[in-house]
């Protein structure tokens, strides 16, 4: 029992679980990004949302820590040994997208920090 709970939590194992995750929360943020435009092209009005310079550094700094992270991984992970490029170009793509293009994910981070700002202010 214990070997296989070992084998379950092995890098072979979740170094893919995690790819394969990121890829599929990149795919459903898109999907909830175009369902909301799609939603908004039935209303009469247009809105057009300028952010202002400190949200867009939390979506820059939220994009280079994720990134960090998600490329320290595949570099030092022995199963991704011989697809390491592959690995870091979806991984850095799907970031970049989630981060810093897609709109529905901005606007829950933007909430998040909110809510954590006034977790701050208790």
């Amino acid at each position: 029992m214990s070997t296989n709970l070992c084998r379950l939590f092995s890098d072979a194992v979740l170094f893919w679980v995690m790819q394969v995750g990121l890829v599929l929360f990149a795919l459903y943020a898109a999907l909830r990004d175009w369902i909301a435009a799609r939603k908004a092209e039935r209303g009469a009005l247009k809105m057009q949302i300028t952010r202002s310079d400190t949200s867009m550094k939390l979506f820059y700094g939220t994009y280079v820590a994720i990134s960090g992270v998600i490329v320290a991984i595949c570099l030092s992970v022995d199963a991704a040994k011989d697809h390491r490029v592959v690995c870091v170009l979806v991984d850095t793509f799907a970031v970049a997208y989630v981060c810093l293009l897609n709109g529905w994910f901005r606007n829950h981070l933007v909430g998040f920090a909110n809510y954590l700002a006034k977790l701050e202010k208790r």
